[in-house]
């Protein structure tokens, strides 16, 4: 079955939001749906309510970018882990702090 990602700062009432949530509700009758908030401390519920008893698989995230696309991708079973690492390898063997930082965002993250 199809992965449909549906992405939005807030859910926050307003039109955009309310029409993402109606969206989302219809293409989970035939799509694995994925609701992706992009700050998390934004959330109303009785837009939530919208969605409930569907199958829209809700993501809340906050944070830095390199952090929820990781979540993302685990949410979306899209994420492995070797082949993340095998990728970005020769990150992990930079000294300077900007390599540093990048392990330690994974080790926190995964």
């Amino acid at each position: 079955m199809m992965n449909i990602a549906i992405i939005i700062p807030t859910l926050m009432s307003g039109g955009a939001e309310k029409q993402s949530l109606y969206l989302a509700k219809e293409l989970s009758k035939k799509y694995n749906v994925y609701l992706i908030v992009l700050k998390k401390h934004m959330i109303e519920q009785k837009l939530l309510n919208i969605i409930e008893n569907t199958n829209v698989n809700k993501v809340f995230l906050s944070g830095n970018l390199i952090k929820n696309m990781i979540n993302i991708y685990s949410e979306m079973g899209l994420f492995d882990i070797n082949t993340f690492k095998s990728t970005f390898d020769p990150l992990f063997k930079i000294k300077n702090f900007s390599g540093s930082m990048f392990k330690l965002i994974l080790v926190l993250n995964i």
